[in-house]
């Protein structure tokens, strides 16, 4: 009973705190919304409010933002929550999303108004760039067959589309020996990072993505190829040490029949003299070559 009623006002106490806390950022936020910006510069930094001139490159606000009516330099402040990131076709591909066929891309920020931000013009003739669209033109979309030879894996990318799977343990190798057996179809390397390396920027590779379909029986048949693989090493090394047992048995052997043929003849041969056993020149050989066995 006690113990029940502890973790009970531990229940309560931790409610309090998360009450307080959500209390405590409404009450924050309130009092940043009635902070209006004056000056650019703070324009630039505030939490709730945003000036079109500072938006990036990859960032445009809604289709029909809420118009506040106040100004600074001139210009409409506009909500920061309704500010959206822009992405390429292929870059809303790498989070599982897929641009809705017919949508036209957003206007990106002009090159005089970036320019005017700080950073340089263009001087020479305009490069064609991709489209960039948000996210509102696009939609979850499933991949039912494995797009390239390698594919970006979180934490580079929000998630896989639907319909892949990332199998971190599975190794190239056997996944290739499995494809030949008709086991499982297409695969890709698994990018998780990317390393510096003579000076340039190296993918970093960890297991495979295949289909969704094929993701079972893959994990199956990888298990079952590891264990077969592993087997195959330690009958390997059972040979190698029965091998090597034979070896010191022989030895053995070899050592027994030399002392027999050498050490134990020449004793004979001076006890029946009845002198004392003297070691010869046979008998140096002899030791020699058991020792060094």
């Amino acid at each position: 009973g006690g113990g029940g009623g502890g973790g009970g006002a531990e229940a309560c106490c931790d409610d309090d705190a998360g009450r307080e806390e959500a209390e405590l950022e409404a009450k924050a936020e309130e009092e940043a919304k009635a902070d209006w910006p004056k000056t650019l510069g703070q324009a630039k930094q505030h939490p709730v409010y945003v000036l079109r001139r500072h938006l990036r490159r990859n960032q445009c606000l809604v289709a029909a933002p809420t118009f506040l009516g106040k100004f600074v330099g001139g210009e409409p402040l506009f909500l920061r929550r309704e500010v959206q990131d822009l992405r390429s076709a292929k870059g809303w591909d790498r989070v599982g999303r897929k641009v809705v066929e017919g949508e036209a891309g957003r206007p990106r920020v002009p090159e005089e108004a970036d320019a005017g931000r700080g950073g340089e013009a263009s001087s020479g003739p305009a490069k064609a760039k991709p489209a960039l669209y948000s996210e509102d033109q696009t939609e979850a979309w499933r991949c039912e067959e494995v797009p390239s030879r390698s594919v970006l894996c979180p934490p580079l990318v929000q998630k896989l589309p639907d319909g892949l799977v990332h199998l971190p343990d599975a190794t190239p190798k056997v996944m290739l020996a499995l494809k030949a057996e008709g086991v499982v179809g297409e695969f890709a390397l698994a990018v998780v990072g990317f390393a510096r390396r003579g000076g340039r920027s190296v993918p970093e590779h960890r297991g495979v993505v295949c289909r969704q379909r094929d993701a079972r029986q893959a994990r199956h048949a990888h298990l079952e190829l590891e264990f077969k693989l592993a087997e195959e090493a330690r009958r390997k090394r059972l040979r190698q040490a029965a091998a090597g047992w034979r070896r010191v048995l022989g030895l053995l052997v070899k050592r027994r029949e030399l002392r027999g043929r050498y050490l134990d003849g020449e004793k004979a041969k001076a006890g029946e003299g009845g002198a004392a056993c003297r070691e010869t020149p046979a008998m140096t050989m002899a030791t020699a070559e058991v020792e060094e066995l």
